[in-house]
């Protein structure tokens, strides 16, 4: 953060929709050097954000996942507006709920798509303290992400 202060940078904008804790946490790091943090997507419905981020042309898959909430077959899935419809009401069409997370890979701020193709499927087991006892199907599964040119 110090050689961006130091270019007179005093801003850093942020994707963040609703995890109070990392909002503090990035604040709360920025502010050690006299920056802040911009947040223009804060609180706002996330519903409406997909459809916004979709009907402007962006593009995005799915790379992780956590099996509380979705499968294997979810990684590595694009998300559209069929893929939203079909997501159980539960689930935040963000993933702001640690559901997934994506790679945008293309949209209107793009000069080119991103090129890439999927690789293997990995699952990772959730690790929690020893007296938490987990079953073995918990945890996360990932999708490599293999860029081509």
């Amino acid at each position: 953060l110090i050689e961006f202060k130091l270019k007179g940078i005093t801003k850093v904008v942020f994707g963040d929709i609703a995890l109070v804790g990392l909002k503090e946490y990035r604040d709360n790091l920025l502010s050690k050097e006299g920056m802040t943090g911009v947040y223009p997507l804060w609180k706002q419905p996330t519903l409406k954000l997909i459809y916004e981020f979709l009907d402007l042309k962006f593009s995005t898959t799915i790379c992780c996942i956590c099996t509380e909430f979705l499968t294997k077959d979810d990684v590595s899935q694009i998300i559209d507006n069929k893929y939203i419809e079909k997501l159980n009401k539960s689930i935040d069409p963000c993933g702001e709920n640690g559901e997934f997370h994506t790679f945008c890979w293309d949209g209107p701020i793009f000069e080119t798509p991103i090129q890439f193709t999927l690789g293997e499927k990995i699952f990772k087991p959730l690790q929690m303290p020893s007296d938490k006892e987990i079953r073995d199907d918990e945890g996360f599964w990932f999708c490599d992400l293999i860029p081509t040119t």
